[in-house]
Protein backbone atom coordinates (compact mmCIF):
# COMPACT_ATOMS: atom_id res chain seq x y z
CA UNK A 1 0.00 0.00 0.00
CA UNK A 2 1.10 3.39 -1.07
CA UNK A 3 2.72 5.67 1.96
CA UNK A 4 1.15 9.12 3.09
CA UNK A 5 4.76 10.11 3.54
CA UNK A 6 6.40 8.82 0.48
CA UNK A 7 3.70 11.37 -1.72
CA UNK A 8 6.26 13.62 -3.87
CA UNK A 9 3.80 15.89 -4.34
CA UNK A 10 2.30 17.52 -1.09
CA UNK A 11 0.05 19.26 -2.75
CA UNK A 12 -1.68 16.24 -4.33
CA UNK A 13 -4.84 15.59 -2.44
CA UNK A 14 -5.10 12.23 -0.68
CA UNK A 15 -8.35 11.43 -3.49
CA UNK A 16 -6.17 11.90 -6.25
CA UNK A 17 -3.67 9.68 -4.64
CA UNK A 18 -5.69 6.91 -4.27
CA UNK A 19 -8.30 7.79 -6.80
CA UNK A 20 -10.87 7.49 -3.64
CA UNK A 21 -11.03 8.85 -0.47
CA UNK A 22 -9.69 6.19 2.11
CA UNK A 23 -13.54 5.90 3.41
CA UNK A 24 -15.74 2.98 4.88
CA UNK A 25 -18.02 3.44 2.25
CA UNK A 26 -17.19 3.46 -1.24
CA UNK A 27 -19.67 4.64 -4.19
CA UNK A 28 -19.98 2.55 -7.16
CA UNK A 29 -21.97 4.59 -9.71
CA UNK A 30 -23.30 2.35 -12.40
CA UNK A 31 -24.25 5.54 -14.73
CA UNK A 32 -20.41 6.54 -14.49
CA UNK A 33 -18.86 6.70 -17.92
CA UNK A 34 -15.18 5.23 -16.84
CA UNK A 35 -17.24 2.07 -15.22
CA UNK A 36 -18.96 1.99 -18.55
CA UNK A 37 -15.99 1.84 -20.84
CA UNK A 38 -14.35 -1.32 -18.53
CA UNK A 39 -17.91 -3.39 -18.45
CA UNK A 40 -17.56 -2.83 -22.30
CA UNK A 41 -13.56 -3.77 -22.84
CA UNK A 42 -14.21 -7.05 -20.22
CA UNK A 43 -17.32 -7.86 -22.06
CA UNK A 44 -19.11 -10.53 -19.76
CA UNK A 45 -22.84 -10.74 -20.50
CA UNK A 46 -23.39 -14.10 -18.11
CA UNK A 47 -23.75 -15.86 -20.48
CA UNK A 48 -21.76 -19.22 -19.68
CA UNK A 49 -23.99 -19.12 -16.71
CA UNK A 50 -26.66 -21.06 -16.28
CA UNK A 51 -28.96 -20.31 -13.39
CA UNK A 52 -32.13 -22.21 -13.21
CA UNK A 53 -32.27 -23.61 -10.20
CA UNK A 54 -33.04 -20.30 -8.93
CA UNK A 55 -35.99 -19.14 -10.88
CA UNK A 56 -38.70 -20.84 -8.73
CA UNK A 57 -38.94 -18.32 -6.33
CA UNK A 58 -38.68 -14.52 -5.95
CA UNK A 59 -36.28 -12.56 -4.94
CA UNK A 60 -37.05 -9.29 -1.52
CA UNK A 61 -37.60 -7.10 -4.66
CA UNK A 62 -40.15 -9.18 -6.27
CA UNK A 63 -37.99 -10.19 -9.33
CA UNK A 64 -37.88 -13.61 -10.36
CA UNK A 65 -34.02 -14.98 -9.90
CA UNK A 66 -33.44 -15.91 -13.25
CA UNK A 67 -30.31 -13.44 -13.97
CA UNK A 68 -26.50 -13.71 -13.14
CA UNK A 69 -24.62 -10.75 -11.09
CA UNK A 70 -21.82 -9.28 -12.95
CA UNK A 71 -18.69 -8.22 -10.87
CA UNK A 72 -18.12 -4.20 -10.48
CA UNK A 73 -14.64 -3.56 -12.34
CA UNK A 74 -14.45 -0.22 -10.19
CA UNK A 75 -14.25 -2.13 -6.92
CA UNK A 76 -11.00 -3.69 -8.26
CA UNK A 77 -9.49 -0.44 -9.18
CA UNK A 78 -10.53 1.12 -5.71
CA UNK A 79 -8.46 -2.32 -4.22
CA UNK A 80 -5.59 -1.61 -6.42
CA UNK A 81 -5.22 1.81 -5.65
CA UNK A 82 -5.72 1.58 -1.94
CA UNK A 83 -4.19 -1.75 -1.44
CA UNK A 84 -2.62 -3.56 -4.23
CA UNK A 85 0.96 -4.67 -3.72
CA UNK A 86 3.52 -3.79 -6.78
CA UNK A 87 2.13 -4.58 -10.72
CA UNK A 88 4.16 -7.14 -12.72
CA UNK A 89 5.90 -8.29 -9.27
CA UNK A 90 3.20 -9.37 -7.79
CA UNK A 91 0.21 -12.43 -8.51
CA UNK A 92 -3.26 -11.85 -7.20
CA UNK A 93 -5.06 -15.14 -6.12
CA UNK A 94 -9.08 -15.97 -6.84
CA UNK A 95 -11.06 -18.87 -6.18
CA UNK A 96 -14.36 -17.91 -7.83
CA UNK A 97 -13.10 -16.56 -11.23
CA UNK A 98 -16.83 -16.04 -12.54
CA UNK A 99 -16.98 -14.09 -15.58
CA UNK A 100 -13.50 -13.28 -16.36
CA UNK A 101 -13.80 -9.50 -14.87
CA UNK A 102 -11.39 -9.51 -12.18
CA UNK A 103 -8.72 -11.92 -14.39
CA UNK A 104 -8.80 -8.96 -17.11
CA UNK A 105 -8.74 -6.10 -14.33
CA UNK A 106 -5.41 -7.91 -12.56
CA UNK A 107 -3.89 -8.10 -16.13
CA UNK A 108 -5.12 -4.86 -17.28
CA UNK A 109 -3.30 -3.08 -14.08
CA UNK A 110 -0.04 -5.27 -14.52
CA UNK A 111 -0.77 -7.85 -11.70
CA UNK A 112 -0.56 -11.50 -12.21
CA UNK A 113 -3.63 -13.25 -11.83
CA UNK A 114 -4.45 -17.13 -11.27
CA UNK A 115 -7.94 -18.02 -10.52
CA UNK A 116 -9.77 -21.31 -10.10
CA UNK A 117 -13.33 -22.12 -11.69
CA UNK A 118 -15.20 -25.26 -11.36
CA UNK A 119 -17.78 -24.43 -14.91
CA UNK A 120 -15.64 -25.56 -17.59
CA UNK A 121 -17.92 -23.95 -19.76
CA UNK A 122 -16.86 -20.47 -18.06
CA UNK A 123 -13.15 -21.38 -18.39
CA UNK A 124 -13.33 -21.65 -22.11
CA UNK A 125 -15.44 -18.21 -22.11
CA UNK A 126 -12.42 -16.16 -20.12
CA UNK A 127 -9.93 -17.71 -22.46
CA UNK A 128 -11.63 -16.79 -25.64
CA UNK A 129 -12.99 -12.93 -24.41
CA UNK A 130 -8.65 -12.91 -23.24
CA UNK A 131 -7.75 -13.94 -26.73
CA UNK A 132 -9.95 -11.27 -28.63
CA UNK A 133 -8.71 -8.44 -26.21
CA UNK A 134 -5.15 -9.49 -26.73
CA UNK A 135 -6.14 -9.45 -30.62
CA UNK A 136 -7.86 -6.50 -30.53
CA UNK A 137 -5.42 -4.28 -28.45
CA UNK A 138 -2.19 -6.71 -28.64
CA UNK A 139 -1.31 -5.94 -24.78
CA UNK A 140 -0.49 -10.09 -24.04
CA UNK A 141 -3.28 -10.17 -21.29
CA UNK A 142 -3.07 -13.90 -21.56
CA UNK A 143 0.59 -14.17 -20.52
CA UNK A 144 -0.55 -12.87 -17.10
CA UNK A 145 -3.87 -15.11 -16.65
CA UNK A 146 -3.81 -18.66 -15.55
CA UNK A 147 -7.38 -19.45 -15.06
CA UNK A 148 -7.40 -23.26 -14.25
CA UNK A 149 -10.83 -25.48 -14.30
CA UNK A 150 -11.18 -26.85 -10.82
CA UNK A 151 -12.63 -27.10 -7.23
CA UNK A 152 -11.25 -24.36 -5.19
CA UNK A 153 -11.24 -26.50 -2.17
CA UNK A 154 -8.06 -28.54 -4.13
CA UNK A 155 -6.40 -26.27 -6.89
CA UNK A 156 -2.89 -26.91 -8.41
CA UNK A 157 -1.13 -23.54 -7.48
CA UNK A 158 1.87 -23.65 -5.73
CA UNK A 159 1.83 -22.56 -2.14
CA UNK A 160 3.13 -19.51 -0.87
CA UNK A 161 2.57 -18.02 -3.98
CA UNK A 162 0.09 -15.16 -3.94
CA UNK A 163 0.29 -11.93 -3.02
CA UNK A 164 -3.42 -11.26 -2.45
CA UNK A 165 -6.19 -12.85 -2.95
CA UNK A 166 -9.59 -10.60 -4.29
CA UNK A 167 -12.79 -12.52 -4.55
CA UNK A 168 -16.77 -12.56 -5.08
CA UNK A 169 -18.05 -16.21 -3.89
CA UNK A 170 -21.39 -17.53 -4.97
CA UNK A 171 -24.25 -16.03 -2.36
CA UNK A 172 -25.55 -19.71 -1.04
CA UNK A 173 -28.14 -20.35 -3.32
CA UNK A 174 -29.09 -17.14 -4.74
CA UNK A 175 -27.72 -17.98 -8.05
CA UNK A 176 -26.93 -21.67 -8.60
CA UNK A 177 -24.80 -22.08 -11.47
CA UNK A 178 -24.77 -25.94 -11.99
CA UNK A 179 -21.65 -26.39 -12.05
CA UNK A 180 -21.94 -29.94 -10.75
CA UNK A 181 -19.85 -31.86 -8.37
CA UNK A 182 -18.36 -29.42 -5.78
CA UNK A 183 -20.08 -26.24 -7.10
CA UNK A 184 -20.90 -24.60 -3.68
CA UNK A 185 -23.73 -22.67 -5.05
CA UNK A 186 -25.70 -26.53 -5.36
CA UNK A 187 -25.26 -26.87 -1.26
CA UNK A 188 -28.11 -28.81 0.18
CA UNK A 189 -27.97 -26.71 3.30
CA UNK A 190 -26.77 -23.19 4.14
CA UNK A 191 -24.29 -25.11 6.23
CA UNK A 192 -23.14 -27.57 4.34
CA UNK A 193 -22.47 -24.57 2.09
CA UNK A 194 -20.26 -22.89 5.09
CA UNK A 195 -18.80 -26.00 5.49
CA UNK A 196 -17.34 -26.05 1.95
CA UNK A 197 -16.19 -22.36 2.07
CA UNK A 198 -14.66 -23.26 5.13
CA UNK A 199 -12.44 -25.76 3.37
CA UNK A 200 -12.26 -22.90 -0.15
CA UNK A 201 -10.32 -20.70 2.73
CA UNK A 202 -8.00 -23.40 4.23
CA UNK A 203 -7.34 -24.04 0.91
CA UNK A 204 -6.63 -20.25 0.00
CA UNK A 205 -4.68 -19.73 3.10
CA UNK A 206 -2.48 -22.42 1.58
CA UNK A 207 -1.89 -20.81 -1.63
CA UNK A 208 -1.42 -17.50 -0.17
CA UNK A 209 1.80 -15.75 1.28
CA UNK A 210 2.12 -15.07 4.89
CA UNK A 211 0.77 -11.68 6.03
CA UNK A 212 -0.71 -11.40 2.09
CA UNK A 213 -4.43 -9.12 1.98
CA UNK A 214 -7.77 -11.42 1.00
CA UNK A 215 -10.30 -8.88 0.07
CA UNK A 216 -14.01 -10.82 -0.21
CA UNK A 217 -16.95 -8.85 -1.94
CA UNK A 218 -20.06 -10.18 -0.37
CA UNK A 219 -23.71 -9.21 0.32
CA UNK A 220 -26.50 -10.68 2.19
CA UNK A 221 -29.11 -13.19 0.77
CA UNK A 222 -32.47 -13.45 1.95
CA UNK A 223 -33.72 -16.90 1.42
CA UNK A 224 -36.98 -18.55 -0.18
CA UNK A 225 -38.35 -18.59 3.09
CA UNK A 226 -37.72 -14.90 3.54
CA UNK A 227 -34.82 -15.38 6.24
CA UNK A 228 -31.58 -13.23 5.98
CA UNK A 229 -28.52 -14.86 6.10
CA UNK A 230 -25.56 -13.38 7.47
CA UNK A 231 -23.24 -14.44 5.02
CA UNK A 232 -20.67 -12.05 5.75
CA UNK A 233 -20.73 -12.56 9.34
CA UNK A 234 -20.06 -16.22 8.73
CA UNK A 235 -17.66 -15.23 6.14
CA UNK A 236 -15.57 -13.32 8.58
CA UNK A 237 -15.75 -16.46 11.34
CA UNK A 238 -14.87 -18.91 9.08
CA UNK A 239 -11.48 -16.73 8.39
CA UNK A 240 -11.17 -16.41 12.35
CA UNK A 241 -11.27 -20.11 13.24
CA UNK A 242 -8.28 -20.02 10.68
CA UNK A 243 -5.67 -17.99 12.25
CA UNK A 244 -6.92 -14.74 9.82
CA UNK A 245 -6.86 -11.00 11.09
CA UNK A 246 -10.12 -8.99 10.23
CA UNK A 247 -8.43 -5.90 9.33
CA UNK A 248 -11.52 -3.83 7.80
CA UNK A 249 -15.09 -3.94 6.37
CA UNK A 250 -16.11 -1.79 3.69
CA UNK A 251 -20.06 -1.46 2.74
CA UNK A 252 -20.32 -1.25 -1.29
CA UNK A 253 -22.92 1.67 -2.04
CA UNK A 254 -24.08 0.61 -5.02
CA UNK A 255 -26.16 4.36 -6.99
CA UNK A 256 -28.39 4.49 -9.95
CA UNK A 257 -28.96 0.50 -10.12
CA UNK A 258 -32.59 1.00 -11.12
CA UNK A 259 -33.41 -0.11 -7.89
CA UNK A 260 -35.53 3.32 -6.70
CA UNK A 261 -38.03 1.88 -9.19
CA UNK A 262 -38.70 -0.50 -6.95
CA UNK A 263 -39.34 0.78 -3.54
CA UNK A 264 -43.01 0.33 -4.26
CA UNK A 265 -42.94 -3.44 -3.10
CA UNK A 266 -42.08 -2.22 0.60
CA UNK A 267 -45.86 -1.10 0.65
CA UNK A 268 -47.09 -4.54 -0.62
CA UNK A 269 -46.99 -5.84 2.83
CA UNK A 270 -43.89 -7.55 3.25
CA UNK A 271 -41.86 -4.31 4.52
CA UNK A 272 -38.87 -5.64 2.84
CA UNK A 273 -36.13 -2.48 2.77
CA UNK A 274 -34.62 -2.58 -0.93
CA UNK A 275 -31.11 -3.36 -0.19
CA UNK A 276 -28.77 -0.82 -2.54
CA UNK A 277 -25.18 -2.25 -0.74
CA UNK A 278 -22.85 -5.21 -0.03
CA UNK A 279 -19.56 -5.62 1.97
CA UNK A 280 -15.60 -5.89 0.82
CA UNK A 281 -14.50 -7.58 3.90
CA UNK A 282 -10.49 -7.67 4.33
CA UNK A 283 -8.65 -9.84 5.78
CA UNK A 284 -4.50 -10.86 6.85
CA UNK A 285 -3.61 -14.25 6.39
CA UNK A 286 -1.92 -16.13 8.97
CA UNK A 287 1.52 -15.02 9.51
CA UNK A 288 2.94 -18.53 10.91
CA UNK A 289 1.72 -22.12 8.87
Amino acid sequence: MKSFGLRKNPLRSIKELFECWPLTVWPLDYTDKALRGMKAAIADDGAARECSGTAGYKTTLGASKNQVSIFNPQIMSYLFSLYGPEPHESTIYDPFCGGGTRALSCAGAGYYYCGAEIRGAEVEAIRQRVASLDEQYGDGLGEYIDVVCCDARATPFEGGSADMLITCPPYYDMEKYQGGEGDLSMAGTYQEFLDGMGEVIQEATRVLKPGALSCWVIGLHRDKDGVLLPLHHDLAYLHYDLGYTFKEEVVLHMKNTGSIQRVGNFMKGNNLLVRVHEYCLIFESPMGR
